[in-house]
């Protein structure tokens, strides 16, 4: 019994240290609805008004709330279908920018070596590079990015998780 315990904590670690976004993590599924995503999150989550500027790959954000796991605080977002209906991307953005390293060694550990999409944009103060990682297909078959922004113009630097179903997968 111990042991059996052990292996599904172990398998449910490798699968969330992925990251939190992962679809089938704690009680987010693809395909729910907005409603049951929220009641599912015992609390965690608020609904959102959709409106232009809370959409993402024409999916938009519905439900959203503080998250924490393996030691990193995030602020989660959930994506759905206009209508609320369909769960189809989740966003985990780190609170602190300063774990973004962090995060990712933890998300190669278990995913592997990404593919990198990072690009450099030469802007007149300096060239900035905004770094850009994917897994095309993690362990679920669903898609992973991570993107790092650095501080600019006094601007806190940025750094998050997306996950999206295979169907849905854009760098």
């Amino acid at each position: 019994m111990i042991r059996s315990i052990a292996a599904v904590a172990a398998a449910t670690l490798t699968v969330l240290a992925a990251s939190p976004a992962l679809a089938h993590w704690e009680w987010s599924r693809w395909g729910m609805s907005a409603q049951e995503v929220i009641s599912a999150s015992n609390g965690k989550l608020a609904p959102d008004v959709g409106n232009e500027r809370q959409r993402v790959n024409e999916q938009w954000r519905h439900a959203s709330g503080p998250v924490t796991f393996d030691g990193f605080n995030f602020h989660a977002e959930f994506y759905f279908d206009q209508a609320g209906e369909d769960l189809t991307i989740v966003r985990l953005t780190l609170k602190d920018y300063t774990e973004c390293a962090r995060l990712k060694t933890r998300l190669d550990e278990t995913l592997g070596a990404p593919q990198d999409a990072s690009e450099t944009f030469n802007l007149p103060r300096g060239p900035v590079t905004i770094n850009a990682y994917y897994w095309p297909k993690d362990r679920k078959g669903d898609f992973a990015a991570l993107t790092s922004l650095p501080s600019v113009d006094g601007k806190p630097g940025l750094c998050f998780v997306r996950y999206s179903p295979k169907s849905l997968a854009t760098p």
